[in-house]
C-alpha cells in the first residue's frame, strides 16, 4: 500500500508511473499523445459552440432592451405632451422626476448593454 494523502486517497506512486513511462513503446506515446489532442480539439470545439450561443443572445438581448426602452421613451414623450396639452394635470415635481428617471435610465442601460456586448474575456 502506498502513501496516504490530506484527502486519505492513495497517493501514486512516482518511480512507479516513471519506470512505466519509460517501457512505454512508441505506439503507446503516440496513442497517448493522439488521446490528448483529441481532448484538446473537443475542448476548443465546445468554447467555439459557447461564444457562439453567447454571441447569439447577446444580439437578442441588446434588441430586446433596445426595444424596451424605446417604448418607455415614447410613453415618456406621450405623457409629456399630454400634459402640456392639460388632458392630463400632472404637478411639475412628477414631470421633473418622470423626465429625470428617464435621463437616468437611457444612460444607465446603455452602459450596461454596451459593456455587456463589448465584453472581453482576457484569455
Amino acid at each position: 500500500m502506498g502513501k496516504i494523502d490530506l484527502i486519505g486517497e492513495d497517493k501514486p506512486n512516482l518511480d512507479k508511473i516513471a519506470n512505466l513511462l519509460d517501457g512505454a513503446s512508441d505506439s503507446d506515446e503516440k496513442a497517448y499523445s493522439e488521446e490528448i489532442k483529441s481532448i484538446q480539439a473537443e475542448f476548443l470545439q465546445e468554447r467555439l459552440e459557447s461564444e457562439r450561443q453567447d454571441r447569439i443572445q447577446r444580439g437578442r438581448f441588446a434588441v430586446a432592451i433596445f426595444g424596451f426602452m424605446c417604448i418607455y421613451m415614447v410613453a415618456t414623450m406621450i405623457i409629456v405632451y399630454l400634459n402640456g396639452r392639460k388632458i392630463l394635470d400632472l404637478s411639475e415635481a412628477v414631470v421633473v422626476t418622470l423626465l429625470g428617471t428617464t435621463t437616468v435610465n437611457v444612460i444607465g442601460v446603455f452602459v450596461v448593454v454596451a459593456k455587456y456586448l463589448f465584453f472581453r474575456q482576457d484569455q
